[in-house]
């Protein structure tokens, strides 16, 4: 019998196999966090059963999964960290893939927004915060101050760029309110709780006085027409 044909009747009888309820679940699971469960066979007969990530839409565009690609996109919001010069060791750095995007914008006529997304021990507490269950940025001077000088750094390269449409000062950064609601600590729990100690909300005074500086250090290097937020 071809090789083929018996690979795909082992691999009809793996998916088989698979109680209803079972792949009931995995579906669910999947369209929560936006993971693909395979299923598969060896050249043995194994069955086996992988959980991962699919990469839909990058290499093959699906209009389901990104409707408005094709009614027409003006700007694009763009997340970096707050270790995107390479001066914050052990990460690496990603100033030049940020170049790289702002010159394939200004090709095709788009505008970004730059969103610094991380502060160094946290702003929130969140997973995308980079440090899950840590939130103690504002309790510490000097990184307070080194955010505020990547925001400066940033606006100071892009500030004259066509592309730039704005930037965005800190993601989410989260209140005394938002803190309880959500139940951070519980929600997000720290990988390194000895690092975690300490963490808690950021105030609305200190909030206030973060934006106060950050609007002075940026404005200075943008023109009229860039923003902000």
């Amino acid at each position: 019998m071809n090789a083929g044909i018996v690979q795909d009747k082992l691999q009809l009888r793996c998916i088989r196999e698979i109680k209803p309820d079972e792949i009931k679940r995995d579906l669910k699971d999947d369209a929560c966090i936006g993971r693909s469960t395979f299923c598969g066979v060896n050249h043995t007969g194994i069955k086996m059963k992988v959980k991962g990530v699919n990469l839909g839409n990058w290499l093959v565009l699906e209009k389901w999964m990104s409707p408005a690609l094709f009614e027409g996109t003006a700007a694009v919001r763009i997340p970096v960290p707050y270790f995107i010069f390479g001066d914050r060791e052990p990460f690496i750095g990603c100033i030049k893939e940020l170049d790289k995007a702002f010159n394939g914008a200004e090709k095709y006529g788009l505008q970004i927004l730059i969103d610094l997304h991380t502060a160094p021990m946290g702003q929130n507490g969140f997973d995308n915060g980079g440090i899950c269950g840590v939130c103690k940025w504002s309790k510490c001077a000097e990184e307070v101050e080194f955010v505020l000088s990547v925001l400066e750094r940033l606006a100071a390269r892009y500030g004259s760029r066509k592309g730039l449409w704005g930037i965005e000062a800190l993601n989410k950064p989260i209140t005394e309110k938002a803190w309880k609601l959500m139940d951070v600590l519980n929600r997000y729990p720290a990988t390194d709780p000895e690092m975690a100690e300490g963490s808690g909300p950021l105030t609305l005074e200190f909030l206030k006085e973060f934006y106060s500086q950050a609007y002075d250090r940026i404005r200075k290097y943008l023109p009229e027409d860039k923003y902000m937020v």
